[in-house]
């Protein structure tokens, strides 16, 4: 009778009564630091610029022209709360980011047509970004026109993966909804109901984290070509076998690189765009700081595509070490 290799006794190891043994789980995986995959997540989008910044200059004018840019009389009115507040300079524009940051810049009243424009401008972010990663670290040399044009062939594989990742999503939804009942009953009124839900909260969001990361990781696998979904999201469920809590780890601090970065460029852009307009009249109805918001969140989803699909790389280029 064979003997099972490490790598085929990952997927069958904790699911039985059998015992297991230390050498089956150990794990001597070590990606780059934090910082350190984070840099480098910058430096190979910012050295292949002609690629990336064509592909997000593409995306931004798609953007602006299908779906549209968020009223100017928007972020004048939140201005003129923050004025009528007398906040200095910098906290104002702090407020202004805090409360435009999450339309993503563009048009809050959008139609069925606009909505799934803008969702597919964010697939064509994911797809173009996985695939021109891939062809650069095997050493190809590639053009914007070659990443348009070939990378949307796992289209229907990537979608099929992103349905998984909806239905693992389930439990934080039904988390949403159960925490909107009990706001409006009261429920949480009484400390010890207040308890038990935060228990049950926690236990929800545990589940779908446990979920859905082998399932982000499935999103950057099938994007390989020829590779399909379950295949996909089996090889993702291998390889982050005893890696989920680093690879959370890796997100909640992906998260903050991201809000730093957001923060670090739109606040200058909400400060000199409002020095301009105090003094200059005519420039009061040009959307600048919609346009920069567009510009920084198509730019942060890059980044997100970027530095997950390289976290793949890490583990799939350690994986033949292993066995």
């Amino acid at each position: 009778m064979r003997k099972k290799t490490k790598k085929e006794n990952r997927r069958s190891a904790f699911k039985s009564f059998r015992r297991t043994y230390k050498e089956e789980y150990i794990d001597e995986f070590q990606p780059p630091r934090l910082t350190t995959h984070a840099m480098r997540t910058f430096k190979i989008l910012f050295k292949n610029w002609k690629v990336f910044g064509g592909l997000l200059l593409l995306v931004v004018i798609f953007g602006t022209l299908f779906v549209g840019l968020m009223s100017q009389k928007t972020i004048s009115s939140i201005q003129s709360v923050a004025d009528s507040e007398e906040l200095s300079g910098f906290l104002k524009a702090t407020v202004v980011l805090a409360k435009t940051a999450t339309t993503g810049g563009i048009n809050q009243s959008l139609s069925d047509s606009q909505s799934l424009i803008f969702s597919l401008l964010f697939v064509l972010i994911w797809l173009a970004t996985t695939y021109s990663l891939r062809n650069l670290l095997a050493g190809k040399k590639i053009t914007l026109r070659q990443s348009l044009y070939n990378s949307f062939a796992p289209f229907v594989s990537t979608f099929l993966v992103f349905l998984t990742v909806l239905v693992e999503l389930v439990p934080i939804f039904l988390l949403i909804i159960f925490y909107s009942a009990a706001i409006q009953t009261d429920f949480l009124s009484t400390p010890f109901y207040a308890l038990i839900f935060l228990v049950f909260a926690i236990l929800l969001i545990a589940l779908s984290l446990f979920l859905v990361s082998s399932s982000i990781i499935a999103l950057a696998a099938v994007s390989a070509p020829g590779l399909y979904p379950m295949e996909a999201l089996r090889s993702a469920y291998d390889l982050m076998f005893r890696r989920r809590l680093q690879f959370i780890f890796r997100i909640l601090f992906l998260a903050f690189v991201v809000i730093v970065t957001f923060a670090i460029i739109m606040l200058p852009i909400i400060l000199i765009d409002s020095a301009i307009k105090s003094v200059a009249d005519w420039a009061t109805e040009i959307p600048v700081i919609p346009f920069f918001l567009l510009t920084m969140t198509c730019f942060n989803f890059m980044y997100i595509s970027a530095y997950i699909y390289l976290y793949y790389r890490e583990m799939l280029d350690y994986e033949p070490k292993r066995s």
